[in-house]
């Protein structure tokens, strides 16, 4: 027998594995899309702004009284960012190269396994990132050479991508677990 709430006569969410994972699954859900909403933005603003440093650099080599030194230096920052920035959203959309030929055929039970196992990889390698990322910002003391920016700017990507990976691969599990699926659609 379900039990219902006193006031609104809905029905609450069941003790159990499966009882309150529905429940926390949609705000779940929200956040995980929000974040992939901010990396897609600002991954836009930094490929926008890398385009503009690299053609300033074409630029000042093409020209000979067009000097920029700074340019070499902010494109490497700009491309570390975009790379952690664009691994954690092809992870939340799922859309890195996977090779599932045999996960495919496989029963719907052992898929869903397969699928668990290869998100809990990820989250476990996401968390050695976050960890280190964060150890290594901490303990830098360096500056870059033509900007004097500290260098755990561009060190912070680092940690950056792990724990958007580690949000988006811990909502996958909990989407797994609750619909038997780790695809966005399930879930809505």
């Amino acid at each position: 027998m379900t039990e219902r709430d006193t006031t609104s006569g809905q029905a609450l969410p069941q003790a159990g594995p499966r009882g309150l994972a529905p429940a926390v699954l949609r705000p779940a859900t929200r956040l995980d899309e929000g974040l992939a909403r901010a990396e897609a933005g600002l991954g836009a603003l930094v490929l926008l702004a890398l385009i503009v440093v690299l053609t300033l650099q074409v630029a000042s080599r093409q020209l000979p009284f067009f000097v920029i030194t700074w340019t070499e230096e902010t494109s490497r920052l700009l491309f570390g960012w975009l790379a952690f920035l664009g691994t954690a959203f092809a992870f939340q959309r799922n859309a890195h190269i996977s090779i599932s030929l045999l996960v495919d055929r496989a029963p719907r039970r052992l898929r869903a396994g397969a699928e668990m196992v290869v998100r809990v990889l990820i989250v476990g390698f996401a968390a050695i990132m976050l960890y280190y990322g964060l150890r290594l910002c901490l303990s830098t003391r360096m500056v870059t050479t033509v900007l004097r920016l500290p260098m755990w700017v561009a060190y912070a990507a680092i940690p950056a991508g792990g724990a958007l990976m580690i949000v988006h691969g811990l909502v996958a599990m909990l989407r797994l677990v609750v619909t038997g699926s780790a695809a966005r659609e399930a879930a809505r």
